[in-house]
């Protein structure tokens, strides 16, 4: 079926992961992939293409992260059906687009507490008696120029061993799935335009007044549980944000 990828272009300014992914997508929008189907394995594809096994895992990963292919251990890779369900939310797409167009996003988390929670924060997490949750601000760059503020609250309940330094240029949420077992079903955001001013202002590096993007989202659990509480701050003037919503949701 690889022989329907047409030769990736390397004097092109796409990168080739890149344009092995949307190849792979072409495949399966006109039928050339079918679900259940086994993708060939990583060597296999960078033979047939002459790139890099590491080209070849980085686009395989991506779509196993959208969900469009999955993996089972000792098996290899699949085309996945309509029952592989994406998790979105607006802040994670932001991530994913950034590096999908070839750009370096780096992460750097410059607060951290582990607190009793507020009664607004118990009431957004479904929380009791002041239960502990982890509180920190998270600084995400683009070709280092800082882009995004999220100051980020998740009951320590469901993460108890989280330390910040898992979050330097790390998911959460592929930690969430990866080291706690958690399985997320959905985010619900809200975004406003606002002028940024003081600590935030200075954190993203631009002058007081600025117009910016304010996001408050909740992550939830595929039980209902709320996971994860983030209000963010957007600086935008550079950058278009796409966010893709509907039934799905991808991360």
């Amino acid at each position: 079926m690889f022989e329907n990828i047409d030769r990736l272009k390397r004097e092109s300014p796409l990168p080739l992961y890149y344009q092995l992914e949307e190849e792979i997508k072409r495949l399966l929008r006109e039928g050339w992939l079918k679900e259940g189907e086994k993708i060939p394995s990583e060597r296999e594809i960078a033979s047939r293409l002459e790139i890099s096994r590491m080209t070849a895992h980085r686009a395989l990963d991506s779509l196993v992260q959208k969900n469009y292919l999955y993996r089972e251990q000792g098996r290899g890779t699949f085309v996945a059906g309509d029952k592989k369900v994406e998790v979105i939310s607006p802040l994670a797409s932001f991530s994913r687009e950034m590096e999908n167009r070839g750009f370096s996003i780096t992460s750097r988390v410059t607060g951290w507490k582990k607190r009793e929670a507020f009664p607004e924060e118990e009431e957004k997490l479904q929380l009791k008696n002041q239960e502990a949750i982890f509180d920190f601000i998270r600084l995400r760059s683009l070709e280092n120029v800082p882009v995004l503020r999220e100051q980020v609250r998740i009951p320590v309940k469901f993460c108890p061993a989280l330390k910040p330094d898992a979050l330097e240029n790390s998911s959460l949420y592929d930690i969430f799935a990866r080291n706690y077992a958690l399985e997320l079903k959905e985010a619900r955001a809200t975004v406003e335009p606002v002028a940024l001013v003081g600590e935030i202002a200075a954190d993203l590096e631009v002058e007081s007044g600025q117009l910016a993007l304010y996001f408050e989202q909740q992550t939830y659990l595929s039980d209902g549980r709320p996971v994860e509480l983030t209000r963010a701050y957007y600086r935008h003037e550079d950058h278009k944000f796409r966010v893709k919503l509907g039934k799905e949701y991808t991360y």
